[in-house]
């Protein structure tokens, strides 16, 4: 893997890695199968009212953790209420549509929330369960103490702490014992990443390489080793801080985006690895859509900056722009592909290169002007409701339209993905094709069997031939 977890406290997980990694090993009330449809896990039965109001889940009878512990609705209250109630903020709750009453009725968890919430089963999944000896369930870990999942998986963690190098995966046997199952290794070098996977040091790879190097290990080594692609829902897009002075302006936006040289990074910097996209909801999924994108046209763009009264100067740019970005090859091999794009029409822009956790934090908080992000795992219009909605915490852009508040009052999603691509507080990218890199003598999974999300569950039954 390419990257250590930043974290894997549940309640403060949101990169990529980390949330992989907590999916499998900490359940929750349902989970996603690898075609993002939901499923039972904690709960082994699933109704919501008519209004989408009022969820009800059973909880499955004689559940208990990996330290014999019982699960049972009371726990999981007591989990949930931590998860919502218990400072430092849990983070994952930000993707959570808000309840007003959390009750146990019969073996069942009931919510009834503040607003309709047809997507919540599936966003529940956020909040997974997880103690340590001596605490309540879903506290904020304390340094020191194992976190205990449940389920089929388990590993060592302390505190939430994430681990530097490795991480070893145990799997619950049918005598209810674990053996050690899967070595995760994290190389944050993809020089060294390529070098141990030529020398035999790992068995898989599953988007852990740029797309180049994927090709050419596949080609190099096609002796030895395999290269399975599949779709992907996990999207890249621009991300355009609408409260900037500048950027406010529809138009300065528009321009931005028929800058962008789409097809150059996609067929080029990312040898068709990435589809292009035209809204954050894939067109696999029922709800997604494909609205009319205009693209590359560094003419237009120059002609709607000069009607917005940023003409060209003499000496210096229109204006200048930061674009904030880590190190990460994702993030950082784009980010000057574009900044040469914006300076070809006139626009200064100045990379600021911070960390990932510095990245994140700066996010969420609104403090940018102009960056390149990615979601993960997108399986529903809920994505929609979170990044558009005004008052919404996940709104990262401060993006607010009434007209748009009203589509997603509606849940009209059709025209809340054309209207975004009319407004462009965001601009999609592409979505991300899930690679699988494989040693010859491996077997288990094809394609279809691969997590449009990237999610790690499918590739635990990869076995040797």
């Amino acid at each position: 893997m390419d990257a250590p977890p930043q974290t894997l406290n549940p309640r403060m997980t949101q990169d990529a890695t980390g949330q992989r990694i907590a999916a499998l090993l900490f359940p929750a009330l349902t989970r996603q199968d690898s075609r993002l449809r939901v499923e039972s896990d904690l709960a082994d039965d699933i109704r919501s009212d008519s209004t989408s109001r009022i969820w009800r889940f059973r909880i499955r009878s004689g559940l208990r953790d990996h330290a014999q512990a019982p699960i049972g609705p009371a726990e999981l209250l007591e989990c949930y209420r931590n998860y919502r109630d218990q400072k430092p903020l849990a983070l994952v709750t930000q993707a959570l549509a808000p309840w007003k009453v959390l009750r146990i009725d019969s073996h069942s968890l009931v919510f009834e929330l503040e607003k309709p919430d047809p997507y919540f089963s599936r966003n529940v999944t956020l909040l997974r369960y997880f103690r340590q000896v001596g605490r309540k369930p879903c506290e904020d870990p304390v340094s020191g103490k194992a976190l205990i999942g449940a389920g089929e998986f388990r590993a060592e963690l302390l505190g939430g702490r994430p681990p530097e190098q490795e991480l070893v995966i145990e799997r619950r046997l049918e005598n209810g014992s674990f053996q050690p199952h899967a070595r995760l290794i994290f190389v944050r070098d993809e020089n060294t990443r390529v070098i141990r996977m030529m020398r035999g040091d790992a068995d898989i790879a599953q988007n852990s390489f740029s797309p180049i190097r994927f090709r050419w290990l596949a080609s190099q080594y096609s002796d030895r080793l395999q290269l399975i692609e599949a779709s992907g829902v996990n999207v890249s897009y621009l991300s355009f801080n609408v409260r900037h002075s500048v950027l406010r302006n529809a138009a300065v936006r528009r321009a931005l985006s028929l800058a962008v040289p789409v097809r150059e990074l996609v067929q080029g910097k990312f040898t068709n690895m990435v589809e292009p996209a035209a809204s954050f909801l894939s067109p696999l999924l029922e709800e997604g859509a494909t609205p009319p994108v205009a693209r590359e046209n560094p003419e237009e763009a120059e002609r709607l900056l000069d009607a917005a009264g940023f003409p060209r100067r003499s000496k210096g740019p229109r204006f200048a722009l930061v674009f904030k970005t880590t190190p990460v090859r994702e993030g950082h091999e784009p980010a000057r592909v574009l900044q040469e794009a914006f300076r070809k029409i006139g626009i200064d822009v100045r990379l600021e290169v911070v960390e990932p956790a510095v990245f994140m934090a700066a996010i969420r908080k609104g403090s940018y002007e102009v960056a390149l992000g990615r979601w993960v795992g997108v399986a529903d219009p809920s994505i929609l409701e979170r990044t558009l909605r005004s008052a919404s915490a996940t709104n990262r852009a401060g993006y607010s339209d009434p007209v748009m508040d009203h589509l997603l009052d509606r849940g009209d999603w059709k025209k809340v993905q054309l209207k975004m691509a009319q407004d462009l507080p965001y601009f999609p990218l592409w979505f991300w094709k899930n690679a699988v890199l494989l040693r010859k003598g491996l077997t288990g999974i094809e394609p279809s069997q691969i997590s449009l999300s990237g999610a790690l569950r499918p590739l635990m039954d990869i076995r040797k031939e």
